[in-house]
Formats: C-alpha cells, structure tokens, sequence
C-alpha cells in the first residue's frame, strides 16, 4: 500500500527531529566522511536516479560505550 504524502512527509520529519536530537546531545552527524550541518541532512532523504542511498553506521567511544557520531556513506547497490 502507497504511503500518501502527509505520511511521507511526517515519516521525513522525524527522521531529521531524530538527527537534531542527537547533534543537540552532542553526537557529531558525519555525511560521506565530513563532518555536516543541519542544512545537509535532507541529501539523506532524497531519491536517486542511481541505484545509490546512503547507509549509516554509529560509533561508540571504545572506553565508555557513548555514542559518540553517526556516519553516513553513500553505498551503490549492484543488481546481480
């Protein structure tokens, strides 16, 4: 079943809310390996032509166990 564009749009939302809330407890947001800005994180979101999206990985400080960044990669899925 079709997400209509409210839901769409509500999902997007509370993506970046979630981000924001992570940036605001002090977890650096990395996108393709720099450190981003709140103004970058909708490039997340959008829909390629390509058959490229952007994966995450979160890194933990290895004394403490804190999250510490999210990373953000832009991966190519090859059809095999």
């Amino acid at each position: 079943m079709k997400e209509s564009l409210y839901e769409d749009l509500t999902k997007k939302d509370r993506f970046l809310k979630g981000i924001r809330k992570l940036k605001n407890n002090g977890v650096s947001i990395f996108i393709d390996n720099r450190e981003s800005s709140e103004k970058e994180w909708p490039v997340l979101l959008r829909e390629r032509e390509d058959t490229s999206f952007y994966m995450c990985d979160f890194i933990e400080d290895p004394d403490t166990g804190k999250l510490i960044s999210v990373r953000f990669d832009r991966v190519t899925h090859e059809a095999v």
